[in-house]
């Protein structure tokens, strides 16, 4: 089982007297979201049924490959995938959802510039075609994210197996992690759209300073 701490706190943190979800990923980071209302919810495990899309995907590529895969087997792979990622937010109505990742640089590992982050998010931008996407269109952007040093925003329309999507994403850094919001809306329903950029900025990094001495 993973080493994962999950606190979740409402307390009065954004202007204007907004409610929050903190998160506590790793002994010295936090996440911070506005409280989320239903259907929107969020969960360090995640939802059954975004693992149900991952198992038709994973017996998809393992027939394409000529491999027999149980349901069980690719369940397993299923939920090794989709666990490379700490936090799920999710709209369980629609399978619009969030996904955040956090990487702690290596020892010895010398943090990102500006031009690194966007360097990243650029690549991300690129990758897409090993997904099997065919763009519609692509943007890419410098954006905030509260309690980190660089961020960059990327947003690409696109259809997979006929079916019409929008991926929003934030690749940044904030000391001494890499992160990751990966945001896909399948366009189900019209609200969720305007949902999900709006919380990619308001999402917050809290990493803890170690006292010297």
């Amino acid at each position: 089982m993973r080493r994962l701490m999950t606190l979740m706190v409402c307390f009065q943190i954004f202007s204007g007297g907004v409610s929050a979800e903190v998160f506590q990923l790793e002994t010295d980071l936090k996440i911070v979201l506005p409280q989320l209302a239903a259907p929107w919810s969020a969960s360090t495990e995640p939802p059954p049924a975004m693992v149900e899309h991952l198992v038709e995907h994973v017996l998809e590529e393992a027939a394409q490959k000529g491999t027999l895969l149980s349901t069980d087997q690719a369940r397993q792979v299923a939920l090794k995938r989709a666990m490379n990622n700490q936090l799920f937010v999710a709209n369980e109505d629609s399978g619009a959802h969030l996904l955040i990742s956090f990487s702690r640089l290596e020892k010895g590992e010398t943090a990102p510039s500006a031009k690194t982050v966007a360097q990243s998010a650029q690549y991300a931008l690129e990758s897409v075609a090993d997904e099997g996407w065919s763009v519609i269109s692509r943007r890419q952007a410098t954006t905030v994210i509260k309690g980190a040093e660089f961020a960059q925003w990327v947003s690409i329309e696109y259809t997979q197996d006929e079916e019409h999507s929008l991926f929003n994403g934030i690749v940044g850094f904030a000391s001494p992690y890499w992160f990751w919001f990966y945001a896909t809306d399948h366009l189900k329903n019209p609200h969720d759209q305007k949902f999900l950029e709006g919380l990619l900025l308001k999402i917050g990094v809290q990493v803890a300073v170690e006292k010297a001495g």
